[in-house]
């Protein structure tokens, strides 16, 4: 079974494709595409910079610049860079901002997904559910991906919402787990230690490996893998 997997947000919308073939009593897997992405991420859209150019590290504000077309003067430091940027917006007479609106992180959802997944080949999607009251802007997202994927043209697989608790509750049944975890943090970490002993056993390809080994994302990029184990678990 072939599963696109998905756990949203905005500067970290996690996702794997990924074959499983087999849970019980041999695991047999395979990921064919796997990511962890920042679906606002734009240098060329201006009231992104905006937002985001004072956080960036000397080599982000020196990509940043090249895509804009700016001349970089020798031996420009960090504070430089910045003023250059800062020159640019002004020059541009970019309003002050404070969030991308909803309509460009739609459209944004829509080419990010358009450029990787044309065609999808895959016999479901699932989105793990988010809480409405305790984090509506996530709510909002998880909304903007499931609809995305109900209207894709030519769609023919399930499109399914599914309850994160189910991934620890899986990996507890399967052995993979001792106990239950408690609290958000202690959840994060078992599914990166979950995730981390499955690639010393099974060896994925050396991209992935070396994708998992750099990710900052650990956390985000072992929840998705784990949330199709326990999706095609169910259906057995």
């Amino acid at each position: 079974m072939r599963i696109l997997s998905i756990d949203v947000g905005i500067k970290n919308l996690s996702y794997v494709l990924i074959e499983i073939n087999n849970i019980r009593p041999k695991l047999d897997w395979k990921i064919i595409k796997w990511n962890n992405v920042n679906i606002n991420h734009s240098y060329n859209d201006l009231n992104y910079v905006y937002i985001e150019y004072m956080r960036w590290t000397k080599p982000q504000l020196i990509e940043c610049l090249l895509v804009l077309g700016i001349n970089i003067p020798e031996k420009t430091n960090k504070k430089e860079l910045q003023n250059l940027i800062k020159s640019e917006l002004r020059a541009k007479k970019i309003k002050k901002i404070s969030t991308i609106d909803l309509q460009t992180t739609v459209n944004n959802v829509a080419k990010h997904f358009d450029s990787i997944f044309c065609p999808l080949e895959c016999d479901a999607i699932i989105i793990e559910n988010q809480p409405c009251m305790k984090n509506p802007q996530m709510k909002s997202m998880q909304m903007i991906v499931f609809t995305y994927f109900c209207l894709l043209k030519g769609c023919k697989h399930n499109v399914k919402c599914i309850s994160a608790s189910r991934k620890m509750h899986f990996c507890k049944s399967i052995g993979w787990i001792d106990k239950m975890p408690k609290g958000y943090k202690e959840t994060k970490a078992f599914s990166i230690d979950v995730v981390t002993k499955l690639f010393e056993k099974d060896n994925p390809d050396p991209l992935i490996q070396e994708s998992w080994l750099k990710s900052k994302k650990k956390d985000d990029l072992s929840d998705v893998i784990i949330q199709a184990f326990a999706y095609c678990d169910k259906l057995v």
